[in-house]
């Protein structure tokens, strides 16, 4: 059975004409649902962004923010960024009251949206007369549009230190990008620096290995995604891809050096989010925090900091202690023993993995030296004194790091002793 196309399968294809006509059908047919009004919208402003009403659009994103549903307010939003003219600062405190420094702390599911409706695409002589037939159908369905009682929002990243002048310059400057199923927003290895908010669709998060994949996740209308590039150049750690159509909301590094030029308080903001996501990813991905008990991982989240490495600065140097328990984010780290034309490559980390663990087991100097690689890193730290305080009260955590000692210490005496054997001792 085909599939029925829907607004946004078409806007995203590029079929926009054909977006506009169904989405105007399947708003005449149902006035009173928003999301229908909300894709004839999308549909009217990648068209025409000329003729988007922006006093109909107002009160679509009015209803949006009143039921506390971020994806569709920010999309709402982003969309009538497109069109000519000024944004009401009214419009601006609206959304910053629901989503910023405003709104509580506790989350919320976001607003369900409703299921695709099928409907016969409206039929029209040309494009001036299916944008006309569209207004006037837009101009009757909004008036079915009726404010509910207001459903507090939530603080959102990025939003709840943003001021509304702020706000309208992420709105305007901002990119509207669209994507199909199985397209790739970001690549595993890349780099670039922008931060993206996936407004509709859904994302698949994977991690790329010699010939497999690993799927780490996925990311849902709402999510905040590649905030990396915000502290760091260092290549992305993983690859997403779009398993449905999707929009996504695009703010590049230079548009958010602008506004943090304009609001000093959202440097803070953007530092601290960095770091909690940091910790969620890690959490989730290093072998670190898999059997330690809730309590220890939210003890290790507080205790651990944040560190900007550039390419090739040392963080352990041999025959030092070690300064702490590190953790790769982003980027990778070389271990190395030797130096000059004697040093040898023992491994390589990359993001989960985790070094300085020999030093402070033994509690005597660093075995081998630890620098970042070509690209910048970022490394989470655990101080001596935090791993000493938490491995008195946390057993688990020094049994792992304890076994992760020994693997290591095992695995660089053989990569030694090959690098000692003769060359007429080897079978080349």
């Amino acid at each position: 059975m085909t599939t029925p196309k829907t607004p946004v399968m078409l806007t995203t294809s590029g079929k926009l004409e054909d977006a506009l006509a169904l989405s105007a059908a399947i708003l005449k047919a149902n006035p009173g649902k928003p999301v229908c009004h909300l894709d004839f919208m999308s549909s009217l402003a990648l068209l025409k962004p000329g003729r988007l009403n922006l006093s109909h659009a107002g009160k679509l994103l009015k209803y949006f923010c009143q039921t506390g549903d971020f994806p569709s307010a920010l999309e709402c939003f982003a969309f009538m960024g497109l069109a000519p003219g000024t944004i009401e600062d009214e419009l601006l405190k609206v959304f910053l009251k629901a989503f910023g420094s405003d709104a509580p702390e506790t989350s919320r599911p976001p607003a369900p949206k409703d299921a695709a409706l099928a409907s016969s695409p409206l039929s029209y002589r040309n494009a001036e007369d299916l944008v006309t037939q569209s207004e006037n159908i837009w101009d009757e369905a909004i008036k079915s549009i009726f404010m509910p009682p207001p459903i507090p929002g939530k603080k959102m990243p990025l939003f709840k230190a943003m001021s509304p002048e702020s706000l309208a310059l992420v709105l305007r400057k901002g990119k509207i990008r669209l994507f199909t199923p199985g397209d790739v927003v970001l690549k595993q290895g890349n780099t670039d620096s922008s931060f993206f908010i996936l407004i509709r669709g859904v994302i698949e998060v994977i991690r790329e290995q010699e010939n497999s994949e690993i799927r780490l996740g996925f990311l849902r209308s709402g999510s905040f995604f590649g905030e990396m590039a915000l502290v760091t150049s260092a290549p992305r750690s993983a690859t997403t891809r779009c398993t449905e159509p999707s929009y996504i909301f695009e703010i590049e590094w230079s548009l958010l050096n602008e506004i943090l030029g304009k609001d000093p308080a959202l440097a803070t903001e953007l530092a601290e989010y960095t770091r909690f996501r940091l910790l969620k990813s890690l959490m989730a991905t290093s072998v670190l925090f898999r059997t330690l008990p809730s309590e220890a991982k939210v003890e290790l989240m507080a205790a651990f900091k944040p560190l900007m490495i550039d390419a090739e600065s040392v963080v352990i140097s041999e025959g030092k202690p070690s300064p702490g328990l590190f953790l790769v984010a982003s980027g990778e780290m070389l271990v190395v023993s030797g130096k000059g034309s004697d040093e040898t490559l023992l491994s390589t980390l990359k993001a989960g993995d985790v070094f300085g663990e020999i030093s402070l087991i033994r509690e005597g100097d660093a075995k081998a030296t630890v620098k970042c690689g070509g690209d910048d890193a970022v490394l989470l730290e655990l101080s001596r004194e935090d791993f000493q305080d938490l491995a008195v009260r946390f057993p688990e955590l020094l049994s792992h790091v304890y076994q992760v000692a020994i693997e290591r210490t095992r695995m660089n005496e053989k990569i030694n002793q090959a690098q000692a054997l003769p060359a007429d001792d080897l079978l080349l």
